[in-house]
């Protein structure tokens, strides 16, 4: 067997299935040589040392593909748990942005003018989430940039357009229903007294 078929650049060259292949039949051939059931130097004096190094060679670029696959399998299993753990960094930052996004605009609900806290008072007398308005009111505006109150939109009469109070607003504002229908039922006695007052000042 000439040396120069055994070309070691064109082994290296090779499938990784094939030259685990030829690894697994240069053991079998030394395994047989060494059980006396092949006879190697018959056919060759260089035909023993070519396959033991063959067995060698082809062993070790085995066992790098082998290394190989293992590093790629992590190295994607890192990235995944990297990109998972960024994904749950980002969900946790958003909730924590929202929540602290509610807390302001709850917060908001204790500092609303009487004519405010009239739209949000009337839903819940009828326990309604949602309620028509102009929608050049100036105090539903209000109410929509303390973000307390959403519009659906679409196309609807400007003098009855939809809005509703937000969900997490909502919730607040049901467990404290009576302390704000208290409080709009005051704005509404002090509203009729004065009113009173200047009718009576105005005789």
């Amino acid at each position: 067997m000439p040396v120069s078929i055994f070309n070691l650049s064109s082994a290296v060259k090779l499938p990784g299935r094939i030259i685990a292949g030829l690894f697994l039949a240069c053991l079998v051939a030394l395994g047989l040589n060494a059980l006396g059931i092949l006879q190697v130097a018959t056919i060759s004096g260089l035909a023993f040392p070519l396959i033991g190094l063959g067995a060698v060679l082809f062993g070790a670029l085995s066992l790098t593909a082998l290394g190989g696959v293992f590093y790629d399998r992590w190295s994607q299993y890192q990235k995944m748990t990297l990109l998972a753990a960024r994904r749950e960094i980002r969900r946790n930052e958003e909730k924590r942005q929202r929540a602290e996004f509610e807390a302001k605009a709850l917060a908001r609900l204790d500092y609303l003018s009487a004519l405010e806290l009239r739209f949000v008072a009337t839903c819940l007398r009828k326990n309604e989430q949602s309620f028509t308005a102009s929608v050049y009111s100036p105090h539903i505006n209000n109410l929509i940039t303390r973000g307390l109150v959403m519009s659906p939109g679409g196309t609807h009469h400007q003098d009855h357009w939809p809005f509703m109070i937000e969900d997490f607003a909502w919730k607040h504002l049901l467990a404290h229903k009576v302390k704000f229908m208290a409080r709009d039922y005051e704005n509404r006695r002090r509203e009729a007294a004065d009113e009173k007052a200047q009718r009576e000042r105005a005789r």
